[in-house]
Formats: structure tokens, sequence, C-alpha cells
């Protein structure tokens, strides 16, 4: 009788421990399940203003495209950033205190890649104009050469 108490006192223990640890594992995996929750909302909402912003600035993109075809604008002298900034979120898109430094990191890259976009216009606004010399040189130099050939025409100027 008295070995049985002993074991069953000895087991009741190991129980109690074993609820113990239990109930620890299960807290942390609580708080486990809860921080990678709030991670994933943050996560999410990143990506959608990030996806959001690129949007934007596609549609900046091709209206600056459409402008430099048409001729529209000057090559020097207006600034560009009056539609090549991105805008800021909208307000409570997000959960306040989540992610304030990965934010200003990202709007940091993102000035820094407008700015990138602007030189990379204007290089290649030098460049469109260097190509448009070069053709018209080269249209003057085929219709020279185009009237010298047929005879009775007058060159073109």
């Amino acid at each position: 009788q008295h070995e049985y108490n002993r074991q069953r006192e000895h087991l009741e223990r190991n129980v109690e421990a074993l609820k113990q640890n239990i109930g620890k594992d299960i807290e942390m995996f609580m708080n486990d399940h809860s921080r990678l929750m709030r991670e994933s909302v943050s996560l999410t909402e990143e990506m959608n203003h990030l996806r959001r912003e690129a949007k934007q600035l596609k549609r900046r993109h091709k209206a600056v495209d459409l402008e430099a075809n048409q001729g529209i604008g000057t090559l020097a002298g207006t600034p560009m950033s009056d539609g090549i900034m991105p805008t800021p979120p909208k307000a409570g898109g997000r959960s306040a205190g989540s992610g304030q430094s990965g934010r200003q990191l990202k709007s940091n890259q993102s000035t820094s890649s407008v700015g990138q976009a602007q030189r990379e216009i204007e290089m290649q606004r030098s460049t469109i104009m260097t190509l448009e010399d070069s053709l018209r040189r080269l249209q003057v130099d085929l219709g020279v050469m185009a009237t010298a050939n047929t005879p009775g025409q007058a060159s073109m100027p």
C-alpha cells in the first residue's frame, strides 16, 4: 500500500508538470501565431501600398513617354517633379506603429528612384534630340542625293 501511494504521488506530480509544460507550449504557440498574423497583415499592407505606387509610377511613365513622343514640354527649364513624385499612402492604410522604419526606408528609396528616373528621362530626351538631328541631316543628304540623280529637279535646302 505504501509503495502504491508513493508511485501515485509521483505520477500525479508528473501529470501536473506535463500540464504546466503543455500550458507553456500553448501560450508560446499562441504568442507566435499572433505575432505571425500581425507581421502578415503588415506585409500585406506594405505589398498593397507598393502595388499602388508601382501602378502610379507606370501611369506617370507612360504619360512622360507620351509627352516625349508628342514633343510637349521642354528639355531643360521646367522641372519634371510636378508629375513624377509618388503620392503618399492613404491615411489609415496601416496600423499605427507597425513598420515605421521600413516605410521611411521605402520612402527614401522611392525618392531616390524618382530622382534616378528624372535623370534617365533627361538623358533619353537628349538622345532623342541627337537622333532627330541625325535623321534630319540624313534626310537632307538623301534629298540632295535623290535630286542630284534625277535631272531637271532642283535640290531641296
